[in-house]
């Protein structure tokens, strides 16, 4: 019995983390969107959907997800894809939306000086967080099998499960077990675990200031990775990359009976990455790339890498698709559509290395062989019902797994 109610945690857990991992981001921008060569009209409507965005409590969405990468030496399958889609219901407090906007503004020294701020900012979200979905999971069998040995629980290669958040719990429909364990099958109801303990214990570690003096480190590990993403949120980022991005107005459509205005933003990558900016981007956030990274490179060795990456840098990324889309209503501004695109056709890679290593002594040629890369990861999803939702509840008669459970 002890097994079984570990094993129902574990999966509990895994599953928890998935639908983290999938739930959407909520306009957390604050600064103004980027308009580029838009009109007037055109980036006003832009920003006005920012704010209305930013005031949203509840909503409902459906979203789908696929990522598809093969043909890259060293892959622990031949080819790593999957679809994961969702419906869903959420709600949250748009305060508390805003105060994670801002944290995503902020400097990684003034998040370092605020630690105990920010992580009451991030369990008063996620404790306020109510979420209800069915999410189904397909991919190769492959994939299914190192996911399998990673968890030390089998994971089936297609999967559907129902999920709730409510006030701090994650809660599973047992009928859902089924797929993983085919002995749990017939169970009924709901079971739930305390995931707001879980992160409020992993976020104290990751942010406990003495540890991170104890390790002579300038601030947390667990927030070394906001230091570019918030450079870039920045006046100062957000000006040094408007030049590389291109934002247009395209034929409006309508959506569940509303006039939609469609904008679609591109990034021009293979133009950043052979430009001084990027360089200089790089070369300024080394300290927080070696802390997340877990690496010690230096200014020379990123120097010479950045130089080689000038030349054949454009080149590289003449087969990115790297964009977004975004439909907004007309009349309550609200996004009732988008999109986000990065497909990346790799062959020229092989090229560029055959070009570089001509005489086979890097085997770079031998590495990638006739191989055609390719990655590929979209996201679409539908929004409707804002600040009109149903209420997000917690199921009746939930089984609550101790914490314990998991470590026994």
């Amino acid at each position: 019995m002890k097994q079984k109610t570990k094993k129902m945690g574990l999966i509990l857990l895994l599953v928890c983390l998935l639908v983290f991992t999938a739930t959407p981001v909520f306009a957390q921008e604050l600064p103004e969107p980027f308009c580029g060569n838009l009109s007037t009209a055109d980036c006003d409507i832009l920003i006005a959907s920012q704010e209305a965005m930013l005031g949203v409590e509840s909503g409902v969405y459906n979203s789908e997800m696929n990522l598809l990468i093969s043909g890259v030496p060293g892959l622990p399958a031949d080819e790593v894809s999957f679809n994961l889609s969702q419906d869903a219901t959420y709600s949250f407090d748009p305060k508390l939306v805003a105060g994670l906007a801002k944290v995503q503004m902020m400097k990684p020294e003034e998040i370092t000086a605020n630690v105990e701020d920010v992580l009451d900012l991030l369990v008063n979200f996620y404790g306020s967080l109510g979420y209800d979905g069915h999410m189904n999971l397909v991919m190769s069998q492959e994939v299914a099998d190192i996911l399998s040995a990673e968890a030390q629980t089998p994971i089936p290669n297609d999967f559907d499960v129902a999920f709730r958040i409510v006030d701090g719990y994650g809660f599973l429909d047992l009928a859902s077990l089924a797929a993983f364990a085919p002995d749990t099958e017939g169970l009924q109801g709901w079971a739930g675990i305390d995931l707001l303990t879980l992160m409020k214990m992993g976020l104290q570690q990751g942010l406990d200031p003495n540890a991170v003096n104890a390790a002579g480190n300038s601030m947390p590990a667990s927030l070394a990775g906001f230091g570019i993403g918030n450079y870039l949120n920045s006046p100062e980022g957000r000006a040094m990359m408007e030049q590389f991005v291109k934002v247009e107005r395209l034929r409006d459509e309508t959506i569940d009976g509303q006039d939609v205005a469609i904008f679609r933003s591109t990034f021009d990558f293979g133009r950043f990455v052979g430009s001084p900016i990027f360089r200089d981007l790089v070369l300024s956030q080394l300290d927080t790339i070696n802390q997340a990274a877990k690496t010690d490179l230096t200014q020379d060795q990123v120097t010479e890498g950045l130089t080689m990456l000038s030349f054949v840098g454009p080149m590289l990324f003449t087969g990115l698709d790297f964009h977004s889309a975004q439909a907004i209503g007309l009349d309550d501004q609200y996004v009732h559509q988008s999109e986000f695109v990065f497909d990346w056709d790799l062959s020229s890679l092989v090229g560029v290395a055959k070009m570089v290593d001509s005489q086979g002594e890097m085997g770079l040629s031998t590495m990638l062989g006739d191989s055609a890369p390719v990655i590929s990861f979209e996201i679409t999803s539908n929004a409707s019902d804002f600040n009109s939702a149903p209420a997000v509840e917690t199921p009746e008669n939930a089984q609550i797994i101790p914490l314990e459970a998991l470590s026994q």
